[in-house]
């Protein structure tokens, strides 16, 4: 919702015929997104509490694109750069959770861009022996990790002032890492940007 009202706020910036097509086409686009990501997590709201949340296969590049789709607005807000290194295009795991997962980190990277910079975020993924790697890096503001490091995944922890942070998103991140086996690390430089790596085991059909 939020990048839906961003995407607005595009168009009262610049009220044009062709900035109206643009900004409906995307919008459009994210209803449609909203509206699969609401079916699924009602699934979820549907299952017996510790029920194990079946897994599909999920394809990478599509997961990756839909959430470039939803961000949009900040994309454009800030001129941002995304480059993409997929060497792994699908697994099997809740399709749910990965959508949370790379929607946090991606949006993370772009909330906390640097001022001086144009925004430049890397998406990989690789599989070393039984684990998948899922890397996001940016070239933002940074952290303190002597500062920071063990308070990061805390529920309602922020560490840069933005009146858009909830201090709720890397917690579910790591909780959702956690619950398909997994681990999540992080390697922050302040002024120089930060990098989430997630770990996974390759689960088979």
């Amino acid at each position: 919702m939020s990048n839906i009202k961003g995407l607005h706020n595009l168009y009262r910036a610049e009220p044009t015929t062709e900035t109206a097509s643009e900004v409906m086409g995307k919008i459009d686009q994210m209803v449609d997104n909203m509206s699969v990501t609401i079916q699924d997590l009602n699934l979820i709201l549907n299952m017996a509490l510790g029920q194990q949340l079946s897994r599909e296969k999920v394809n990478l590049v599509d997961l990756t694109e839909k959430q470039l789709q939803n961000l949009q607005a900040n994309i454009m807000l800030r001129n941002a750069k995304i480059e993409q290194d997929l060497q792994v295009r699908e697994l099997l795991a809740p399709k749910v959770y990965m959508e949370s997962i790379l929607h946090n980190l991606l949006s993370n990277a772009l909330k906390y861009s640097a001022d001086d910079r144009t925004p430049l975020i890397r998406i990989g993924t690789w599989q070393q022996g039984p684990h998948l790697y899922l890397r996001v890096s940016d070239n933002g503001m940074g952290m303190d990790m002597a500062k920071v490091g063990n308070k990061l995944f805390g529920l309602y922890k922020t560490f840069h002032r933005n009146r858009d942070s909830k201090g709720m998103g890397l917690y579910l991140t790591k909780m959702q890492v956690e619950s398909l086996g997994g681990e999540i690390a992080v390697e922050s430089v302040p002024d120089r940007g930060t990098t989430f790596t997630v770990k996974l085991p390759v689960a088979r059909e």
